[in-house]
């Protein structure tokens, strides 16, 4: 959903941080546009976060720390979701078009990824619940940067990761950890960049795998003499490991 021109290529790579899986929705709480489609907000705002506020900003006001180089070397200025009359002009199903292929699909520029391979229907909902409710500024006028959280649940889930996971699964997720290489072992680390991976796994299936430790890798690994395993994580360390695991597919 960004406006402009340009015909490289060079920053759609970047936009990607975290694929999420679906979770029960609920009616969206704007009707801005016509056929307004049951989705999650709360869930959408995640994706937001993920997907769209490196260009739109946290606020989705068109001012994500990539919209300066956007202007600046290519002419292209990220759409600002706050305005009344964008919000009106824009039905859901335009907008899950957008989303789901890209600027291409609506004659704007290429800097607007297409995630349909990366987003399902659902989580296309979602997201554009959450659109619809950037729509709706706070009593200042500005759009409560609701979003804001996640940099400090991504920066705790990046701390814990390094302590328990790195070791084996590699500072970007791809199996290449300095302790792999000590063992002769056919069995495949997974390899967590790639967002097929995340796809089908639940957060219940990636929280108990998480906690099973050095133990889920079926080496002869003995934890008590693993210095890189600190124990069993708390709720807060497993809410946020599990969103930094989400981040790394790029």
């Amino acid at each position: 959903m960004i406006q402009g021109s340009g015909m490289k290529k060079t920053l759609a790579g970047s936009l990607l941080i975290l694929a999420m899986v679906a979770c029960p929705t609920q009616k969206a709480s704007s009707a801005n546009s016509p056929g307004d489609d049951a989705g999650n907000p709360d869930r959408g705002s995640f994706l937001f976060a993920a997907y769209c506020a490196s260009c739109h900003g946290d606020s989705g006001q068109g001012d994500g720390p990539m919209a300066p180089r956007l202007m600046r070397d290519f002419n292209v200025k990220p759409v600002n979701f706050s305005l009344p009359a964008w919000q009106t002009s824009r039905s859901n199903e335009a907008l899950a078009n957008i989303i789901r292929h890209g600027g291409k699909a609506v004659h704007k520029t290429k800097f607007m990824p297409a995630w349909a391979s990366t987003l399902d229907a659902q989580q296309t909902k979602d997201l554009i619940a959450f659109v619809r409710e950037l729509g709706n500024p706070g009593p200042s006028g500005y759009t409560p940067a609701v979003t804001l959280a996640m940099q400090e649940k991504l920066e705790l889930g990046r701390t814990v990761y390094s302590l328990h996971c790195v070791a084996c699964h590699g500072p970007r997720g791809k199996g290449d950890g300095p302790r792999m290489q000590a063992y002769d072992s056919e069995k495949a680390t997974p390899n967590f960049s790639k967002a097929e991976y995340f796809r089908n796994k639940t957060d219940d299936e990636l929280e108990t795998w998480a906690q099973s430790g050095v133990y889920h890798s079926g080496l002869p690994i003995d934890a008590n003499q693993s210095s890189w395993w600190h124990g069993p994580m708390n709720p807060d360390e497993i809410r946020a490991i599990l969103l930094y695991l989400r981040s790394l597919p790029n």
